[in-house]
């Protein structure tokens, strides 16, 4: 028996541990332009959207994530523009990212369209030490290092294919991988923006079509 703590203790101890990158939404369902830029313009009117998500209300550094996010289509280029701003907190870290959003309509054949979409703007993380929990708050590392911040370019690709009711996408998230730098007096360090996959499928059912009465089942890999 205890070599087989022995043995789960060792298994901990030496698993690579990784965090998630990308903001968690529950409202993607109703705005999909959170994760894919394809989807900006995609209405015949302009939409504007707040989102708020609060996680483990109660819990110390639960995360924190709001965000900001309008389009509207351009008709006559086939074009649809729109803006994401967001901020996204978790314990110790933080992120502020703020994109522009394109995206261009291709007619395939009648009632089959292919959307693509490109969101660029730049990403802000930062590490406030002064919330960590600590043996030592008078450690040097700590108190000459409490805010650290780097800012990096970053960029998400997105197409998405319509027929009929349905909805067949995908995004990819940090497109270029960059990598972000933390440099201060005595150490710097940095990690790298994971690029990320989404597929998204969704089909819309009519209930009631006098009454505007609609359901679509959605699925979401990522």
């Amino acid at each position: 028996m205890k070599n087989i703590l022995y043995t789960i203790a060792i298994c901990i101890c030496i698993t690579n541990v990784s965090a998630q990158q990308l903001p968690l939404y529950s409202q993607y369902t109703q705005i999909p332009l959170l994760y894919n830029p394809a989807y900006a313009g995609i209405d015949t009117m302009i939409n504007a959207s707040l989102v708020h998500r609060s996680q483990w209300k109660g819990i110390p550094g639960a995360p924190v994530t709001s965000a900001v996010v309008i389009d509207g289509p351009v008709r006559v280029k086939n074009l649809g523009i729109g803006g994401l701003i967001y901020n996204d907190v978790t314990d110790i870290t933080s992120q502020i990212g703020a994109y522009s959003i394109y995206s261009y309509k291709v007619k395939l054949k009648e009632e089959h369209h292919l959307f693509f979409g490109l969101s660029l703007g730049v990403l802000s993380n930062r590490i406030d030490l002064t919330k960590a929990v600590v043996n030592d708050a008078n450690d040097p590392f700590i108190t000459s290092n409490s805010f650290q911040r780097t800012t990096t370019f970053d960029g998400n690709f997105g197409v998405n294919y319509i027929w009929k009711g349905l909805h067949a996408g995908l995004s990819v998230p940090h497109l270029f991988g960059n990598k972000m730098q933390y440099v201060n007096t005595q150490a710097s360090s940095y990690y790298r923006l994971s690029r990320h996959y989404m597929l998204s499928l969704k089909y819309t059912f009519d209930i009631n079509k006098e009454k505007g009465m609609k359901i679509y089942p959605l699925v979401m890999l990522r």
